[in-house]
Order: C-alpha cells, then sequence, then structure tokens
C-alpha cells in the first residue's frame, strides 16, 4: 500500500486564510467602504490589517501583501508597536508559506526582537517555532533544530504543555529529515501523549501521519497501516 507523504509543521504564526467565497468578498467589500469613508488613521490601520486577513492566503496572496504593508506603514507612522509585530509575523507567515524565505526570515527576527524587548515570553517561543519551520522549508535542519530547541526551552519556562505537543512534532520531522529515525519515533510520541492529554486532535492526525510515513520508509509496513489508520479517524 502507498502512503501519502503528509508532513505537517506546528506553526504559530499562522496566517489562516478562509475559502475564496461569496462572503469573504463580501466583507472585503464592507471594509473597502470602511475605508472610503474613514479619516481616523487608527482606524485605518485595523481596517487595513482585517482586509488583509479576509483575502484567501493562497489566491489573495499579493492582495493581502499589499494591505498588511498599508497597515505596517500607519502603525509606523502612528508608533503603534503592538499592532506592528502582529503585522510582521502575519506578513513572515506569508511569506514563508510562499517560499520568500528571506523576507520571511527577516520579518519574523524583527517581531522576535520586539518579543524580547518586551518580554513577551509567550510569542518569543511562538516566533522560535515559525523560525525553525521557515529553516525546515528551506531544507537547513541544522537551524531548524536549532530554534525548534529554542522553541521547547522557552514554552518549558513558562510551563505551556499545550504547545508543547506541537514542538515535539516538529522535532520529530527535523529528525526525520535528518535520517535519525529513532529519535523521530520517540518524539512524535511523545507529541500523541501530550496531545491526548490536551485533546488536541490536530497535532494527533498529524503526528499519527508522520508516525506512519516514517514506518512505512523503515519497513514496518503494518505498524504503518496502523497508525495511518488511526489518522484517518481523528
Amino acid at each position: 500500500m502507498k502512503y501519502f507523504k503528509y508532513l505537517i509543521l506546528i506553526v504559530a504564526f499562522n496566517f489562516a486564510g478562509l475559502n475564496h467565497s461569496l462572503a469573504q468578498t463580501s466583507r472585503a467589500d464592507s471594509i473597502m467602504d470602511a475605508l472610503k469613508v474613514c479619516t481616523d488613521s487608527t482606524k485605518k490601520m485595523s481596517l487595513y490589517y482585517d482586509l488583509a486577513h479576509s483575502y484567501d492566503h493562497s489566491e489573495g496572496y499579493n492582495l493581502a501583501i499589499h494591505f498588511l504593508k498599508r497597515s505596517l506603514e500607519l502603525s509606523k507612522r502612528l508608533n503603534d508597536t503592538t499592532l506592528r509585530s502582529f503585522i510582521v509575523g502575519d506578513l513572515g507567515s506569508i511569506y514563508s508559506d510562499h517560499g520568500a524565505y528571506s523576507p520571511a526570515l527577516q520579518c519574523y527576527f524583527e517581531a522576535l526582537k520586539f518579543a524580547e524587548e518586551h518580554n513577551r515570553k509567550l510569542s518569543i517561543s511562538s516566533i522560535y517555532s515559525a523560525i525553525s519551520v521557515c529553516y525546515w522549508r528551506q531544507g537547513d535542519n541544522v537551524k531548524a533544530l536549532e530554534y525548534i530547541n529554542r522553541s521547547l526551552e522557552s514554552y518549558q519556562k513558562i510551563n505551556r504543555k499545550d504547545r508543547i505537543a506541537g514542538v515535539y512534532n516538529n522535532l520529530g520531522i527535523i529528525y526525520r529529515g535528518m535520517g535519525k529515525y529513532d529519535e523521530a519515533i520517540e518524539y512524535y510520541y511523545k507529541s500523541i501523549e501530550l496531545s491526548k492529554e490536551f485533546k488536541d486532535n490536530k497535532v494527533l492526525m498529524s503526528t499519527y501521519n508522520n508516525l506512519a510515513y516514517i514506518y512505512q520508509r523503515t519497513g514496518a509496513k503494518e505498524q504503518a497501516l496502523k497508525h495511518f489508520n488511526i489518522s484517518l479517524e481523528m
């Protein structure tokens, strides 16, 4: 039996675009109408940010980038550092998802600097994960491992076990890419244990799929089929 290569990395900065639908178009039109009559710069900044998120992540990629940059310009002019950090993080996520890794990393490190300056420990942990994913997508497993370990250590310091399940899954994927299958399997099972504790079916499905793939690669077909079928029940 042939299995799908279903490797999912859990990312903190995740620009979750909606499906391009009539409802989505209607929302974008409503925001555009509001922008036409808006004279308050702070409100405009928020409207541009919302407008960027009203576009589909794939089909509306250029529009999302355009309006996030408009929002970013206003955030700089108004010295709104809090929203600016969110905008920069979202830009990083979009760039990374579309293979523009250099600007993605630039955005992530800018967001990281802000988070460190303001001691936002949860954000720091999340950004480390996002940076790791970006390096992994480039095939740089060494850098990916460095930053996912930073993320793990950071989450552990603030006792965010609910986020660590996703980090363990990512660690498994990175180790698999390095050919270290025993380490990969070890972290996948750690991810499963924590995911069950927090009833995180999204991470569970991903991890079971990843286990199925690695078992297939190592010739353990029965284990591969078992874990693949479990993932289908998630």
